[in-house]
Formats: C-alpha cells, structure tokens, sequence
C-alpha cells in the first residue's frame, strides 16, 4: 500500500495535505477572529 501512496499519479498525499489546510481554517474561524461571525 506504502508503494501505492508513492506513485506520481497518486494524490493522497496530497490530499491530506490540503485536509489539514482546511482543518485549521476551519479552526481559525470558529476559535480565532471569526468568532463574531454567526452561522
């Protein structure tokens, strides 16, 4: 499965990647200077 991830074509790294971008916006807004914001 390790040689599989490894592959050029392969986007799961790449995809985490931008998961953990997205987490921490996420976290940002809610927790940081979104906080005002109502959803």
């Amino acid at each position: 499965a390790a040689e599989v991830a490894e592959l050029p074509a392969s986007v799961i790294t790449r995809q985490v990647a931008n998961g953990i971008v997205v987490r921490m916006a996420v976290l940002y807004l809610l927790l940081g200077s979104g906080a005002d914001l109502v959803l």
